[in-house]
């Protein structure tokens, strides 16, 4: 009884300690909008406890007062050991009830009047585009690097689309897209299996995500240790030239740069920059080079919606200085 307690009370612990990194996380997204010594006095003294009505007391001192405020533990989700992979609806469902109540809890300790709430006071937890969206640009992609091989390796491109579409299947989805990276090296493309399985099988470890992490690690690697074996039972010289080093850095910045803007419930969106290099040096350097040229294009139709909001918050700025 006595470890069951001990357990419990560690839960809680960690709760009200997640409770308060989501308020900060708001609290500085927000800072610009009060004085400096404001921000500081309540961010300093800001604690998270919770009472024996299962609500977490919420404390902090503004302008040399102390205030308060309840927020019930039901109305919050956290992370639940054991609970197994949730669909990206109970996903994107959940942010959107916690950011709401950090969001609620934002205009009361900085002491902003509701009516002057706005769509810039609060970053938005941007997911990615609503999902037949994607997929329809998933196949679009597709035959953009069909055109850039050549309509012979058809067999490749329909892999690969596949790959990226069994991905929108919940939990077993993304099981089947790894397993069958390693189904490349018999269709001519050892680097494809090579890198492609290595980055998917790493995103898969640092995915904070627990879950069935071994597994989700280990499939991906299976198409990459595949890949290898037919890299080294291939004959043909391996040539490090200055477009394959270019073509690496290209795709590194964009597949990086691309997860600091969303959140991501598929890994081949991250991957597929990489298969640029890979084609690369699977002897299909056009190809390789189109594969950059997509990532790109989908990375500026990403920051569209960022740096309208960024101008338009540097116009609001300059107009209140």
């Amino acid at each position: 009884m006595s470890e069951f307690s001990e357990s419990r009370k560690s839960i809680l612990q960690k709760r009200s300690k997640a409770l308060r990194y989501l308020l900060l996380r708001y609290l500085w997204k927000n800072r610009e909008r009060v004085a400096r010594e404001t921000y500081l006095e309540i961010t300093h003294s800001l604690v998270v406890s919770r009472d024996e009505k299962g609500k977490f007391v919420v404390s902090w001192n503004h302008n040399g007062k102390s205030f308060k405020s309840e927020i019930p533990e039901y109305e919050l989700s956290f992370y639940q050991k054991g609970a197994g992979l949730r669909s990206s609806e109970k996903l994107i469902s959940d942010e959107i009830k916690n950011k709401k109540i950090a969001q609620n809890f934002v205009l009361e300790a900085l002491g902003i009047q509701s009516n002057q709430e706005s769509e810039e006071t609060y970053d938005s937890i941007y997911f990615e585009p609503y999902y037949w969206v994607a997929f329809t640009l998933n196949w679009i992609g597709c035959f953009v690097v069909l055109w850039a091989l050549g309509v012979i390796h058809w067999h490749a491109v329909l892999l690969l689309g596949s790959i990226m579409s069994l991905e929108f299947i919940q939990e077993r989805g993304k099981y089947l897209s790894a397993l069958l990276i390693a189904i490349f090296p018999f269709l001519g493309f050892s680097w494809i299996a090579l890198i492609g399985g290595s980055i998917y099988s790493l995103l898969q470890f640092f995915d904070p995500n627990p879950c069935k992490r071994i597994l989700r690690v280990i499939i991906p690697i299976i198409g990459s240790l595949v890949g290898f074996i037919f890299v080294l039972s291939s004959r043909e010289n391996i040539h490090y030239g200055h477009g394959i080093i270019a073509l690496f850095l290209v795709c590194i910045f964009i597949a990086g740069y691309r997860t600091m803007l969303l959140t991501h419930l598929r890994s081949m969106p991250i991957v597929f920059p990489f298969l640029g290099p890979a084609l690369y040096l699977d002897g299909y350097s056009f190809a390789g080079w189109c594969v950059a040229g997509l990532s790109f294009i989908n990375l500026i139709l990403l920051l569209k919606n960022n740096i309208f909001q960024l101008v338009s918050r540097l116009f609001k700025y300059g107009q209140t200085v």
